[in-house]
């Protein structure tokens, strides 16, 4: 890892809470605001759960 990454950890009961969390308004305000500290705009988000690991961009 080097200085050109930030990690979050945040954990979820389950799909639809993080959904909710999602449209959160502080959520809403924060995600523009990372966007503008990475490059291109957009950053890599990984979904791990007890059978699933998936990636996305957004």
């Amino acid at each position: 890892m080097d200085g050109d990454v930030f990690i979050t950890l945040e954990r979820w009961t389950d799909q639809a809470c993080l959904e909710l969390h999602l449209e959160a308004e502080h959520v809403k305000k924060y995600v523009p605001e990372l966007r503008k500290c990475v490059e291109n705009g957009e950053f890599s988000v990984q979904f791990i759960e007890t059978d699933n690991i998936r990636f996305i961009t957004i």
